[in-house]
C-alpha cells in the first residue's frame, strides 16, 4: 500500500505536476496509483524534498491526506528531465552488459534509479561550476546509477566494459543536460 494518489490529490497536483517536484515521468505515477504497492525508501526521501511530507507517511494505512493544502511547498528540486535520464541509463546499461539486459531491468529498477540519480543531482545543485561542472557531475551520477543498477540485478559486464562505459558517459550526460533546460523537460509540454 502506498498513499501516492492521496497525497497527490490532497494537494490538488495533477500527475504531471506532482510527478515534476519527484523528478519522475508522469505515467510511472499513475502506474503507482493504480497498482497500490509499497514504495521503496528512496520515494519517502523523494516526497520530503518535493512536498515537505515525513518519509513514513507514505505507508501509514491512516494518512488521510495532506491538511495544509494550501501551505506553501519547498522550493522545487534541481532535477534532470526523467525521460532523458531513465533513456541515459537504458542506453548505458545496454552498451556495457548487452542489450537484453537492459531491457530486462524492471520499469520499478529504472523508475527507482531514476529518482536516486535525481537526488544526487538535486543535493549537488548548488555546487559551485558552470555547465561543465554540471555536465561532469551528472556524467558521475550517471556512472554511480548504472553500476549499482547493474550490480544489484547480478548482471556481469562484458570485459573491458570501463572503457566502453566511460566513452558513453560524456554524451549521454550531455543528453540529460540539454533536455533538462528550463521549459525543454516540463512534463506538460512533452
Amino acid at each position: 500500500m502506498n498513499n501516492l494518489q492521496t497525497t497527490r490529490l490532497s494537494l490538488r497536483l495533477s500527475r504531471a505536476a506532482f510527478a515534476r517536484r519527484l523528478g519522475i515521468y508522469k505515467d510511472y505515477i499513475a502506474d503507482l496509483e493504480i497498482s497500490d504497492r509499497k514504495l521503496p525508501s528512496v520515494w519517502g526521501e523523494a516526497m520530503q524534498r518535493g512536498f515537505g511530507i515525513e518519509p513514513a507517511t507514505m505507508d501509514d494505512p491512516l494518512f488521510d491526506g495532506v491538511k495544509s493544502a494550501a501551505a506553501p511547498l519547498p522550493p522545487q528540486p534541481a532535477f534532470a528531465c526523467p525521460i532523458a535520464t531513465r533513456f541515459a541509463l537504458q542506453t548505458a546499461i545496454a552498451y556495457i552488459a548487452g542489450v537484453n539486459c537492459s531491457t530486462e531491468i524492471t520499469e520499478d529498477q529504472y523508475a527507482d534509479a531514476v529518482m536516486g540519480l535525481n537526488a544526487y543531482i538535486a543535493d549537488s545543485a548548488g555546487d559551485p561550476g558552470g555547465e561543465d561542472a554540471r555536465v561532469s557531475r551528472l556524467s558521475k551520477g550517471l556512472q554511480i546509477t548504472v553500476l549499482t543498477i547493474v550490480q544489484s540485478c547480478g548482471i556481469v559486464p562484458e570485459s573491458g566494459f570501463e572503457k566502453t562505459l566511460a566513452s558513453v558517459l560524456p554524451p549521454l550526460a550531455r543528453l540529460m543536460a540539454d533536455c533538462s533546460r528550463e521549459n525543454v523537460s516540463d512534463p506538460e509540454t512533452i
